[in-house]
């Protein structure tokens, strides 16, 4: 099959997903499920955009803006300094590994975040075999590393070599690729390599835009992880690193001479000549670095905030711009994750029981304006969610039902449920400092019902750790949401008693285990559908997580000096991951604001709603 056509059918696929994956109804027509272009642009007001550059022709969607302004710096927060660099290895986080593996290193392949169809990186073109199981990628002739040598077909047998190597600790990546099947890389000449497959699975492809490549002649396995700690002398992408206090900040500064300057997947994306992260070690100090202009974007993660605390002055007069972004994520669970191995948690009925105790609409009513709905599902705001699933509210009547099947039905003398001599407690970890207002009202009314629910605050690093090895009884756990659902890293048994594997919850059944194949072999998106629908009746009847709550917008603040596409970010994306990468700095803007703050007068605000993406 050729390259078009793959592309072709799994866009087909992915824009019926799109279209139906939100609540409520779609306007029809244009850009993915056919919506037209919306009256007013993202910029609002004056529009200081660069004149557009030149687009070569090609068959996917823009993945940024050709308007779009080179130079200057956004600056953001983030909650953890990293301890490396390295993108493969131990002691690595997912998020860190996101934005700045994708600054400085580049993929076969990626999806585009707003239309689903898989465009070329390091590949200019590819085909799948067999249903995907032989993926054979040919590898972009001008595609260049830092040092100027040519990236090669060997470069990505080394690369998947090098993520089985023993020297280099890697955890996550070997046990994403044996459960998809990986066999083996063969490098068929300088430019084309094969990626094999023991089984067949439209969602083989789509898994390569994970892997990014690595330089096989300026690494050796053996010191990588040191050598590559704080030093990324050879890399394949736009940016390079920059200045880093440690603790303090990181920055990544734009190549001026990249191999990719002038692609159409590149068009519009990477416009700042340098990218930084603040490390700041809570919400609170990052919505005060925001309102100082210590940062220049900040994401608000509490609806009380947004609420009372985001009409400052300088939201008001437009210098700080406050907008809710909708998106089309679909949900995955979060929050609360169950150990299935602790005693207390292998009884179904202890787990269920729980989640009747669980208030979440006391939480959503008197912490979160009403802006949430709970889930009732394992991929909630999505067509995968079962239909079927009951509808769980608040119930102690239920709830305590439950426990009492279980043999909670005494309790001891400070009023904790006890079964033949065992109290109902266990250690909830967490890593947000703020999330005490929310934990704490949690814990109160299990409290009341004989429950008892400690609560441990750790750092990040420290989460990490505790995460790779499952040694919890309840811990915070919070996965990104993907376009494609992915059940086999986080549900499968396989990753069960695997340390650092996504099945934190340490989640069997044999059932479930069937439908992952059954799923990763159909290539017919409806039955797909139909697949996780049947999983998710699986996973909600037996609740390895307390299902929280979900929004389908991001509310942020940011200073009045960018420049965005209309759409303002990708449709199923974090924000925080799609602004530095297709976002822009305006020369003319930026001194508008700086005009307007020193004459102590308005800009233009933006609409405060963003609907570009809400359906």
């Amino acid at each position: 099959m050729k390259a078009l056509a793959a592309r072709s059918l799994l866009v087909l696929g992915a824009l019926g997903l799109v279209a139906c994956s939100q609540p409520g109804g779609g306007d029809g027509g244009g850009t993915p499920g056919g919506r037209p272009a919306p009256p007013v642009a993202a910029g609002g007001g004056e529009d200081f955009a660069c004149d557009p550059v030149d687009v070569p022709d090609g068959d996917f969607e823009l993945m940024g803006d050709p308007r779009a302004c080179l130079g200057g710096e956004i600056v953001m927060e983030t909650n953890s300094f990293p301890s490396h660099l390295n993108h493969y290895g131990p002691e690595r986080s997912a998020s860190h590994k996101n934005r700045y593996s994708e600054l400085m290193h580049n993929t076969l392949i990626s999806v585009h975040r707003n239309t689903l169809e898989i465009v070329p990186e390091l590949a200019s073109s590819w085909e799948e075999i067999d249903g995907g199981k032989e993926l054979v990628f040919h590898i972009d002739p001008d595609a260049r590393w830092s040092d100027g040598k040519p990236v090669t077909a060997q470069d990505v047998k080394f690369t998947m070599d090098l993520i089985f190597n023993p020297a280099v600790v890697e955890v996550v990546y070997k046990i994403s690729l044996e459960n998809t099947g990986y066999v083996g890389t063969e490098v068929l000449s300088d430019a084309t390599v094969k990626i094999k497959f023991d089984r067949s699975s439209w969602s083989n492809i789509i898994g390569m835009e994970d892997y990014f490549i690595m330089p096989s002649h300026a690494i050796d396995p053996e010191t990588y992880l040191e050598d590559w700690r704080f030093s990324v002398p050879v890399h394949s992408g736009e940016y390079e690193l920059g200045p880093y206090e440690e603790g303090g900040y990181i920055s990544f500064d734009r190549k001026k001479d990249w191999w990719g300057n002038g692609k159409r997947q590149f068009i519009g994306k990477g416009n700042f000549d340098r990218v930084t992260w603040k490390y700041i070690r809570d919400s609170d100090l990052a919505f005060q670095a925001v309102k100082k202009g210590d940062i220049d974007f900040g994401l608000i993660s509490k609806a009380q905030r947004w609420a009372e605390e985001c009409d400052f002055d300088k939201t008001q007069k437009g210098w700080i711009q406050k907008v809710k972004m909708y998106q089309q994520q679909p949900e995955v669970p979060s929050q609360m994750a169950f150990n299935l191995e602790h005693p207390l948690f292998k009884d179904v009925r202890v787990r269920r029981g729980l989640m009747y105790l669980y208030n979440r609409e006391y939480l959503i009513e008197e912490l979160f304006f009403n802006q949430y709905t709970t889930k009732q599902s394992y991929w909630a705001n999505s067509v995968y969610a079962n239909p079927n699933n009951e509808h769980v509210s608040f119930d102690p009547r239920k709830g305590l039902k439950l426990l009492a099947e279980a043999g909670f039905t005494e309790k001891d003398t400070d009023g904790v449920l006890m079964r033949n001599g065992e109290r109902l407690e266990f250690t909830f970890i967490y890593i947000h400092p703020t999330s005490d207002r929310v934990y704490t009202p949690i814990q109160e009314t299990f409290r009341k019902y004989g429950v008892k629910m400690d609560l441990q605050l750790i750092a990040p690093s420290a989460w990490i750790k505790v995460m790779e090895k499952k040694s919890f009884e309840m811990v915070y756990s919070n996965w990104g949401s993907t376009p494609f659902p992915s059940p086999r890293s986080i549900w499968h048994s396989a990753g069960a008693d695997q340390d650092n594997s996504n099945n934190v919850t340490r989640f069997r059944n044999d059932e479930v285990d069937r439908l992952i194949d059954e799923y990763e072999a159909e290539p017919e998106l409806a039955k797909r559908i139909r697949i996780i629908q049947q999983m998710d009746a699986i996973l909600y009847r037996e609740q390895p997580y307390l299902l929280d709550w979900y929004a389908a917008f991001f509310r942020v603040l940011f200073w009045d000096k960018f420049g965005m596409p209309e759409w303002m970010a990708y449709a199923m994306q974090d924000i925080r991951d799609t602004c530095w990468l297709v976002w822009w700095y305006e020369p003319g803007r930026a001194e508008r604001l700086e005009k307007a703050r020193a004459a102590d007068a308005p800009v233009p605000r933006r609409p405060e709603e963003h609907t570009y993406w809400k359906l």
